[in-house]
């Protein structure tokens, strides 16, 4: 989606310093990432970042990571593993994907308050932008789906059709 208006200068002056630019960040993006990045260099947690964020934006709802700790998702490719990232967007989706991975997963925990969250909510709403790979690294983490399993009365989806894979895959540890 990005922002009305987003200008992409320091991408373009990246771009001219020879620097990679298939990355399509805007100038605002661009700067939640450096303001992440410096704040996770200072020994900052993934949950201090978010609620800085959180707090500069004024979006009024709690916002938690998953984890406090880096799991990249990886996909294997008929060309290699990539990083999400780099096959979704600098790739365009093209190799064909062999598989899905969550690096260093089993040894993330989840971010301070996540299972606590879970427990003492009235409804835990799921908002998917692809299951396999927004859903399975959260399902992933330790502890996260036996806490949602619980919960499954107070567990609901935006997307019917996709909260019927999260289900399923809640019900048969596919993820």
């Amino acid at each position: 989606m990005g922002y009305r208006d987003e200008t992409f200068h320091a991408l373009k002056r990246l771009a001219a310093f020879g620097r990679a630019s298939w990355f399509n960040l805007g100038d605002h993006d661009l700067a939640t990432h450096i303001h992440r990045t410096t704040m996770l260099a200072e020994g900052k947690s993934l949950s201090d970042a978010a609620e800085a964020i959180r707090v500069a934006v004024g979006v009024k709802a709690r916002i938690l990571p998953m984890s406090d700790q880096a799991v990249p998702t990886m996909i294997a490719t008929d060309e290699g593993e990539l990083h999400f990232q780099e096959y979704l967007v600098k790739r365009r989706a093209e190799p064909v994907v062999r598989g899905i991975r969550f690096d260093a997963v089993d040894t993330a925990d989840p971010a301070n308050g996540v299972l606590e969250a879970i427990r003492d909510a009235d409804r835990i709403l799921v908002c998917p932008s692809n299951p396999l790979i927004s859903i399975g690294p959260i399902l992933a983490v330790r502890g996260v789906r036996e806490a949602l399993r619980a919960r499954k009365k107070e567990v609901v989806a935006i997307c019917p059709s996709w909260w019927q894979i999260v289900e399923r895959s809640i019900r048969q540890n596919a993820c």
